[in-house]
């Protein structure tokens, strides 16, 4: 279930520094191929598209100390969670340093993941994400 989702795009934001990267949702291989910088990206050895089953987008806080950025995994938030060409609102967190995230529906159940490989876009809060 969920909104449609055959393209989305997680606008990267953090001070100057501004990145697009879309998911465009293939139907006859049932994956998102990510694209950036206005073309499909490549596997540099089998030269197939890099292409997903899951698509998550984790808005999280993130700081820097001038070189390194260090997402606050523990503190959680919001984010996205796509499959199929359908798109639904998630929240997740970790609960310490060492644990695995979590993530869990808007109502609090569970989130299950389709098999397959996933993506993971860690993003600043304020990054916008558009689909349709």
């Amino acid at each position: 279930s969920g909104e449609d989702a055959s393209d989305i795009t997680i606008h990267l934001n953090y001070k100057q520094a501004k990145k697009d990267t879309q998911m465009i949702y293939n139907t006859e291989i049932g994956k998102y191929v990510w694209n950036q910088y206005g073309q499909e990206m490549h596997d540099q050895i089998t030269d197939e598209a890099e292409s997903f089953t899951n698509v998550i987008v984790m808005l999280a806080d993130i700081t820097t100390d001038g070189i390194y950025y260090t997402a606050n995994f523990e503190a959680g938030g919001q984010g996205y969670y796509a499959n199929g060409g359908k798109i639904i609102p998630i929240t997740w967190g970790a609960d310490d340093a060492e644990s695995p995230f979590w993530f869990k529906t808007v109502d609090g159940e569970p989130l299950e993941l389709g098999v397959g490989n996933t993506y993971m876009a860690i993003a600043p809060v304020d990054s916008p994400v558009s689909y349709q």
